[in-house]
């Protein structure tokens, strides 16, 4: 089958209905909260030796290629179930830039090398539910263009902001393990989408003062939201100790980032 057939059949991004609900429902329970505690351990030593590897290098270093992009490339590799010896082409075609075709091709390649080696993370998991290839293809083409790029952006840039906002560094210094409101926060403040992608109305709505026609497509901006001084008191603040119940950075409902609190963990 035709990758614009696997991607059809298992694009969460894009899919509505019974079919996203079907694939969405086959892997939902690797990004459990129970699931992630058992991520945990490993999760830690990917950060540690990385961090490791950082302070042998002498004098300056880009922080983007050196810990946040190693950082995050080899925990969504973890997490998903990508081999070790397949971890380089996986940054050659889904971290670097590569054409389409060379994208499909790895995906098929890391799917008959499940399929002979069965194992208990995400790709594994999709293969014993009994999803068709097509769905099970579509679904890791969706993984592994997802998901990695949001956390190395977030750590890189929450750096940032703590070395530009010297106060709050030090607030989170001196009150280690870093908290849930910290974290939370630095997402809100850090957003790094725009927009997120259109849903196109199927039928005249009317949501508070503003109508949105049939046919009408409408995309949502989390960096606005999270930014909005009526939700947010003093919004172009970081304040580490902000309370706060939630933030859209990583979109809302069922159409929801599956991996959040995972990119919560590895943040």
């Amino acid at each position: 089958e035709s990758d614009c057939e696997a991607m059809k059949s298992a694009d969460l991004l894009s899919l509505d209905g019974e079919q996203h609900r079907k694939c969405r429902r086959a892997i939902t329970s690797k990004f459990s909260f129970k699931s992630i505690e058992s991520y945990l351990p490993t999760i830690s030593r990917i950060i540690e030796n990385h961090l490791e590897n950082m302070l042998t290098h002498q004098g300056p270093v880009n922080l983007t290629e050196v810990f946040s992009e190693p950082v995050s490339r080899d925990n969504h590799a973890y997490i998903l179930g990508i081999p070790i010896f397949m971890i380089g082409e996986f940054e050659e075609y889904f971290v670097r830039e590569s054409d389409r075709l060379n994208k499909v091709e790895f995906v098929r390649k890391v799917y008959e090398y499940k399929v002979k080696n069965p194992s208990d993370d995400v790709i594994g998991h999709m293969i014993s539910v009994g999803l068709s290839r097509s769905e099970v293809e579509g679904l890791i083409f969706v993984l592994f263009s997802s998901g990695r790029d949001s956390i190395a952006y977030m750590i890189s840039t929450s750096i940032v902001a703590l070395l530009e906002n010297r106060d709050q560094y030090e607030i989170i210094r001196n009150n280690l393990p870093v908290s849930t409101d910290a974290v939370e926060e630095l997402m809100r403040y850090c957003s790094m989408f725009v927009t997120l992608f259109p849903r196109t109305a199927l039928e005249d709505i009317k949501i508070g003062t503003i109508s949105i026609k049939k046919g009408d497509s409408v995309s949502i901006s989390p960096v606005a939201i999270n930014r909005d001084s009526k939700i947010w008191e003093n919004p172009d603040e970081l304040l580490i100790d902000r309370k706060m119940e939630t933030n859209l950075t990583f979109g809302h409902g069922i159409h929801g980032c599956l991996g959040q609190g995972v990119a919560r963990v590895v943040i």
